[in-house]
């Protein structure tokens, strides 16, 4: 609001400029254009971005809670110190806004004269005993945290869920007693800082505030399986009555007797895009069809993959290329083979009637043949970081950070750029100015040369 307020008070002395340049008490159609010119300039410049995203190694959030089973008012922010120096924090502050919102509300703040040990933890937490009270309020869901110095530069931030700003992708949103924790690096004792949420951090149910993550044993008797979910079909080119924005679909297929939680799995495609399956259950024997209004994934009419991957990463099912789209067909799996159906059928079984058969013998992706399991990581370290990081690393080019939001962090990269950029736009809208109405302004300076020497 300051920076916008500057520029009204500029473009008002601008007016009183201007009105010296009237002749016969009317504008000069020149003027007004390279008035417009330079209002267009001024007013790019007041909305680029000039917080810079503080690029450091120093304090990161490590870990979240958005609530525990037992209330979900039981949260918890954990702060780290990922530097070999302490690091004063006085008059730090903690900001939460909702997935979708655009106003931030302030959940947190340090007190004065307080400071972070090298590689040590700060808690913020709803409960008695913490290092700074957290009001409660963040949504499991998704939604957005930033860690702000005392200059209200943002040092750090963690989008989650259905958040539409994050660092990189959000992160998979946890469940009640579970928190998002940040990969920690036992050889460095630093917390993994790539800039991107969905890489970083991971889900566990063994919360840990203020405290190293547990160490996780093998238990060659106890695996968590992830069951065989097919895709069964793909709607990627409608025809010109429906839209390819909201009538395109993924269509999955559950092949057990038993329902299936996709909490937290993910469906993507070639170029990795991805969507977040929040709380959709499968039934046994059952289709579910996800429309592109839905994921808004869009599948290329040139040629695409989809691949439904598990929460751990692990890939469960891939689609064959379907090549060029064939317009208001479905590519489907008919007998154990891809093929272009002659119609669509989202939610029930697949028509047997196809054009042509284009893949044989699809079966199950290898992925699935071997009845995917995910074993609980090893005790030794360097397993454990391998494994963990495994489960992280599922790369995903959604939801970045908008460029044109001040109050939230702008790249360094931008941060370098962005005034040569506005030099480069000032020079030119000027240039062009100059250009365009040379001989409206010539006209325009000999009228008021002429006015000046009359009037002398």
């Amino acid at each position: 609001m300051v920076k916008l307020d500057r520029v009204k008070q500029f473009l008002l002395k601008k007016e009183n400029s201007y009105a010296l340049l009237s002749v016969n008490g009317e504008y000069n159609t020149s003027i007004m254009r390279v008035k417009l010119l330079l209002t267009l300039f001024i007013v790019s410049a007041a909305l680029l971005p000039t917080r810079v995203f503080a690029a450091s190694d120093g304090i990161v959030i490590s870990e979240v809670s958005m609530g525990s089973e037992d209330s979900a008012s039981t949260e918890f922010v954990e702060l780290y110190n990922n530097s070999s120096s302490a690091i004063d924090i006085s008059s730090w502050s903690l900001y939460y806004r909702s997935a979708t919102g655009t106003s931030w509300t302030k959940k947190a703040a340090i007190a004065p004269a307080t400071v972070v040990s090298s590689h040590s933890f700060y808690l913020i937490s709803t409960e008695a005993g913490s290092n700074t009270h957290l009001t409660s309020g963040m949504a499991q869901s998704g939604g957005v945290l930033q860690l702000r110095d005392s200059k209200s530069l943002v040092m750090d931030m963690l989008g989650w869920g259905s958040a539409s700003l994050s660092l990189g992708s959000p992160s998979v949103s946890a469940q009640a007693g579970e928190s998002l924790y940040r990969q920690y690096d036992e050889s460095s004792s630093t917390m993994v800082n790539s800039s991107d949420n969905l890489n970083d951090f991971y889900i566990t149910a063994n919360e840990t505030p203020a405290g190293l993550p547990a160490v996780e044993v093998d238990d060659p008797q106890t695996t968590s399986s992830y069951p065989s979910i097919i895709i069964s079909e793909l709607y990627p080119n409608p025809p010109s009555d429906q839209s390819e924005s909201s009538d395109e679909f993924i269509e999955l297929y559950n092949p057990n007797n038993s329902d299936v939680d996709l909490n937290g799995w993910l469906l993507k495609d070639a170029s990795d895009k991805t969507f977040i399956i929040k709380n959709k259950t499968i039934v046994a024997y059952s289709y579910l069809v996800f429309t592109s209004a839905e994921s808004h994934l869009s599948l290329n009419n040139t040629g695409d993959v989809v691949r439904l991957v598990s929460p751990s990463a692990q890939l469960i099912d891939e689609t064959a290329d379907y090549g060029e789209a064939k317009e208001g067909l479905s590519w489907a799996v008919v007998d154990n083979s891809w093929n272009w159906t002659v119609s669509p059928t989202p939610s029930v079984s697949n028509s047997s009637i196809y054009v042509e058969n284009i893949v044989k013998s699809v079966g199950l992706t290898p992925a699935i043949k071997k009845a995917t399991t995910k074993k609980v990581t090893t005790a030794k370290p360097k397993a454990t970081k391998a494994k963990k990081a495994a489960a992280s690393k599922i790369s995903a080019s959604a939801k970045t950070q908008d460029p044109t939001d001040s109050s939230g962090p702008a790249s360094s990269t931008l941060a370098n750029i962005w005034p040569w950029l506005l030099i480069s736009l000032g020079i030119g809208t000027i240039g062009y100015g100059i250009y365009e109405y040379k001989p409206e302004i010539i006209t325009a300076y000999h009228k008021l040369k002429n006015k000046f020497t009359a009037s002398s």
